[in-house]
């Protein structure tokens, strides 16, 4: 079994990011069947909407203390004691001396946090879901039960050991990376997954707990996530323990640790607090809005977490050392390269969400308790949410440019000045969203309107009315669109701020030519891709009967082949260079399997040898 992970690892250095995208994907095919289970268990239902609340302290403990803060210097500060040392043993027992304080001072803080959260649990869920001001300030229209408060009192209480178990896998993960144990860190994911998705099943729905159930189930997830590791890890500590002054406090690399982990610690904290703002607001519409906008939002983040997880590690590696020798220029055109990969490989999955969220959300969650109104709304969330992923990728990779540089309280700026224009963006179009029934007519008018010549009438009296919709609120389902609104403008905005910070840090970077023709060829490429796939779905919607889920899966294998196609070949025809360059590793993926294909990708060559000129 160890000498077949060994040649495992060895294979994967011959296509290190193709193998972690493949992982990835199956981590989050694996997140999809676990959202699935529960979509098919509790549907996009108050009863889950209190579970996504409760969920939000312990996953901000995690995301602000290790995920968005230790853990961004953990790896370096580790790879540091262990490759500066030219003595390996001496290094690799200060590492272990190290990490042992680390853990010490993790598990004092979680330990800490975790009985201030249990014993504050029911005070957060009254300010959360029964808070006077906060119901008055946001017109929060859904009306809470102390029965609910309780209900998300208690699943608080269960969940905070979920962040406890996840804190200590992280650090065990940075130190078996340094060790380029890279399998078993990415394998553990899919323990979680794979353990939420048994647990929910039995506990839930065959001991019959109910959401309690489900917490219970993410907290078995987190403990096996780390317990999966722990043979790997001691594996590789293999005696390193052994010796004088290991338990000794390593002061100097502690602090440096924690002062590494400061912005990124206050830039997770600011972007947890939007995420629990949009939580708030959520409350303002109608019961389940939060779950079918949560379902949305784990959609948009598939093909985000697959393209920055396979890419942007490797990409701050890069640009950090290039950075290091000086090479601004080919710093430059490391970025670019990196940006138009990832703005090729969403674009189509941008129009995916967009013309087919309909299908694609009945065949991720369409079953059980899942019915009709869960699918509308997590549709309608969906479409609107998709143009932030192509925000996402751009805020990684810009912010990993920015960190290899050594700037990171500008960004800190940007982070701020982004919670501003969200928590504004999505008060305002929840509310302007909350009047669609009235708006939305008009807005059909229009058409009619310009052939009688009545056109400007119309429009004129849909501006007047536009104050109002946006500063009152309406009880209306379609209300949760603003939320997915305010996400997709956040993002957006703290792109545009991050690319005039970088370009004022690195001047050029971001230019005419290199950045942004690209990208608007890509955007024409994807918009082309959107129209042609729309009319073949309407055409395809009137052939099959839509009613069975067989055939909407031919729907969306029809209509995103054809989509697929149409961006592929204008890519070709408009020289897209990463087109050649995505045929390129997958060539050298299947070769490093002994499968010929250079002949099917032929035609690549004239592209990539164009990027690479």
């Amino acid at each position: 079994m160890k000498t077949d992970l060994r040649r495992f690892s060895q294979k994967m250095g011959k296509s290190t990011i193709t193998y972690l995208m493949i992982i990835l994907l199956v981590t989050k095919f694996l997140g999809f069947i676990k959202l699935r289970i529960w979509a098919s268990l509790f549907g996009a239902s108050g009863e889950l909407d209190i579970f996504w609340a409760a969920f939000t302290i312990p996953d901000m403990m995690f995301n602000v203390l290790i995920s968005g803060s230790i853990n961004a210097a953990i790896i370096p500060v580790f790879s540091e004691i262990l490759y500066k040392n030219k003595d390996s043993a001496k290094g690799e027992r200060k590492l272990a001396k190290v990490f042992f304080d680390l853990n010490l001072a993790v598990s004092i803080l979680f330990i800490a946090f975790g009985i201030i959260i249990f014993l504050t649990a029911r005070q957060f869920s009254q300010v959360l879901i029964g808070g006077s001001f906060i119901r008055d300030a946001l017109n929060i229209t859904q009306e809470f039960t102390v029965y609910d408060v309780t209900l998300m009192t208690r699943l608080t209480r269960i969940m905070v050991l979920s962040p406890i178990f996840l804190g200590f896998s992280t650090i065990i993960t940075g130190y078996l990376r340094v060790h380029k144990r890279f399998f078993i860190t990415n394998i553990s994911a899919m323990v979680y997954n794979l353990v939420i998705i048994a647990a929910a099943i039995i506990i839930v729905e065959k001991m019959g707990l109910g959401i309690e159930g489900l917490s219970v189930a993410v907290v078995m997830g987190s403990l096996l996530q780390l317990l999966v590791q722990l043979p790997a890890f001691f594996e590789v500590l293999n005696g390193h323990l052994k010796g004088s002054g290991v338990f000794e406090f390593a002061g100097k690399k502690m602090f440096k640790i924690f002062r590494l982990s400061l912005p990124r610690l206050i830039s997770a904290l600011a972007e947890q607090f939007n995420l629990v703002v949009n939580r708030i607001i959520s409350f303002t519409i109608t019961r389940g809005t939060l779950s079918a906008y949560q379902f949305a939002l784990s959609l948009s983040f598939f093909p985000v977490h697959i393209i920055t997880g396979g890419m942007s590690q490797v990409a701050l590696t890069k640009l950090a050392e290039l950075h290091s020798k000086g090479k601004t220029a080919e710093f430059k055109k490391v970025f670019n390269s990196n940006l138009q990969m990832m703005f090729f490989l969403v674009m189509p999955f941008v129009s995916y969400l967009l013309v087919l969220r309909l299908p694609i959300v009945r065949l991720a969650y369409g079953t059980g308790e899942f019915d009709w109104w869960s699918t509308i709304f997590t549709s309608w969330s969906l479409a609107l949410i998709s143009f932030s992923m192509i925000g996402q990728l751009a805020v990684s990779i810009t912010l990993r440019a920015l960190y290899a540089i050594h700037e990171t309280r500008l960004p800190l700026i940007a982070t701020f000045l982004t919670i501003i224009v969200n928590i504004l963006a999505t008060y305002y179009f929840t509310n302007f969203f909350s009047h669609y029934a009235d708006w939305r007519p008009i807005v059909g008018e229009v058409t009619h309107q310009l052939s009688v010549g009545d056109f400007w009438r119309v429009m004129s009296e849909f501006f007047q009315d536009l104050g109002t919709w946006f500063t009152t609120r309406y009880k209306y389902d379609y209300a949760v669109g603003g939320i997915a609104v305010g996400f997709s403008i956040a993002y957006l905005f703290e792109m545009t701020v991050n690319f005039i910070i970088l370009n004022f840090k690195v001047e050029g970077i971001i230019s005419w030519k290199k950045t942004i023709k690209p990208f608007l060829t890509k955007s024409f490429n994807g918009l082309a891709m959107s129209v042609i796939m729309y009319l073949v779905y309407r055409w395809a919607d009137r052939v099959f009967d839509t009613t069975k889920t067989i055939s909407v899966f031919a729907v969306f294998v029809i209509s995103s082949s054809a989509g697929g196609l149409v961006y592929l070949l204008l890519s070709y025809l408009f020289k897209v260079r990463e087109l050649g360059h995505v045929f390129d590793r997958i060539s050298v993926f299947l070769e490093s399997y002994n499968i010929n294909v250079k002949s099917i990708f032929r035609f690549s060559q004239s592209h990539s040898g164009a990027a690479k000129k």
